[in-house]
């Protein structure tokens, strides 16, 4: 008898924490991150399978958000409300219908006022101007680019050097940075490495026979 409460109790706390999960809280403008794991492995994750969620609020507004995978079986989806008020709803798709920890999942999200001082989140995401002529927040504030292009950062420095560089370049003003997300050239040689002489951190095992495939998560 003391096994069989024990294992209600399990189950009813198991049953409290995925609902605790389900249900987030965010405030607008900033960023939710959702886990979702695969139960079934994939050959090559990255081209293997599609997944997204779609967020549908009390109004039926509807937002849809890719996944992307981030190694091992796991998969992550990044959502932002653009509210205050709203209970978002979701449910997540995957082209391979038949994995469970991908395909069908579901929870909720309730969006809230941003509490923070972060000018960028307090006024909201960028858009064009009324005419297409210059560039607003989401108020309506105008929003002076003031641009700088560490190209190659994202596959040549460190974390701590891309610290050091985005405080540096704050203090002076910037608030901008155009980047490469990978190294494009193909036939680069230079070793396989961040901050030496010559080389870079590869995305994808594959680039210098011009695909990008195989990809390194991290």
């Amino acid at each position: 008898m003391r096994k069989f409460w024990l294992h209600i109790l399990f189950f009813f706390l198991t049953s409290v924490l995925l609902a605790q999960e389900s249900r987030l809280t965010t405030e607008q403008w900033a960023t939710l991150e959702i886990t979702l794991s695969s139960q079934s492995d994939y050959k090559n994750p990255y081209t293997d399978v599609s997944v997204w969620a779609e967020f549908t609020n009390q109004n039926n507004d509807t937002l849809k958000r890719p996944a992307f995978w981030d190694g091992d079986n796991i998969w992550k989806i990044r959502f932002t409300s653009p509210d205050t008020i709203s209970t978002w709803k979701w449910l997540s798709y995957a082209s391979d219908k038949q994995d469970e920890g991908l395909h069908g999942a579901t929870g909720s999200v309730s969006s809230k006022p941003y509490s923070g001082d972060n000018q960028l989140l307090a006024n909201g995401l960028l858009k064009m101007a009324e005419g297409y002529r210059n560039i607003v927040q989401h108020s309506g504030k105008s929003f002076l680019v003031v641009g700088d292009t560490p190209w190659a950062i994202p596959f040549r420095a460190t974390a701590d050097q891309v610290t050091t560089y985005a405080e540096d370049r704050q203090k002076k003003g910037f608030n901008i940075a155009l980047l490469m997300s990978l190294q494009p050239d193909m036939n680069a040689i230079g070793p396989n490495e961040r901050n030496t002489s010559q080389g870079f951190k590869r995305a994808f095992e594959d680039l210098s026979d011009g695909h990008i495939n195989i990809m390194n998560p991290s």
